[in-house]
């Protein structure tokens, strides 16, 4: 992926590596998600419900580090879509 295509607008030197960092994190989410989800799909008895836990509290982990590198990374993409209230945007 091209540097300038996320980069830019960018505040600091190293957000390319924390943001692909934030993308590897996804990748694995999603591999644990796919690897997780068949055995609920199949509707064994006896399923421990604590892999289903972890992989709903990666999901989220995944879209909050995607979330917070947008939002406090690139003006233009609060401006997209209304800047969230704690960052004092709107009261």
């Amino acid at each position: 992926m091209p540097a300038s295509c996320y980069c830019e607008g960018s505040k600091t030197d190293s957000y390319r590596e924390r943001f692909q960092e934030d993308l590897r994190f996804c990748r694995f989410v999603l591999g644990e998600h796919a690897r997780i989800m068949p055995t609920y799909a199949k509707g064994h008895e006896h399923t421990w419900l604590f892999p289903l836990v972890a992989v709903a509290d990666y999901l989220v982990c995944a879209a909050m580090a995607i979330e917070e590198s947008m939002t406090c990374e690139h003006v233009d993409y609060r401006e997209k879509l209304g800047e969230p209230k704690w960052l004092g945007g709107e009261e």
